[in-house]
């Protein structure tokens, strides 16, 4: 049986590996990894890094509504987190272009 840091850690490998190969916006590479994600979470629903790579991953979907849901979760864990709150501010936006630029520059693992 994994635990909720081996799921997490097998889907922040997987995301890593999406951004290396540059298939990190494809949704079928997106929700291939979301499944160890949910896993984690349902070992640890306050697991931060498996909320926090939730969150991102549903914003590239373009899936604003979840990603919020998963932030305001991520804000009542962690309050005083301020990128918590940017990100929230950012997908209050719905601009996608915005959004994009957020996950793509500053959140994807880098090479």
């Amino acid at each position: 049986m994994s635990t909720a840091n081996e799921r997490y850690e097998a889907a922040r490998m997987r995301w890593a590996k999406a951004a290396y190969l540059s298939v990190y916006d494809d949704p079928k590479v997106i929700k291939g990894i979301l499944p160890d994600i949910r896993a984690a979470l349902e070992e640890d629903p306050r697991h931060v890094a498996a909320l926090v790579l939730l969150s991102e991953l549903l914003m590239e979907l373009g899936s604003y509504d979840g990603a919020t849901q998963v932030v305001a979760t991520l804000m009542a864990l962690e309050p005083g987190v301020s990128e918590h709150r940017r990100k929230h501010d950012l997908l209050r936006t719905r601009d996608r272009n915005a959004i994009r630029d957020y996950v793509e520059g500053e959140r994807l693992p880098r090479r």
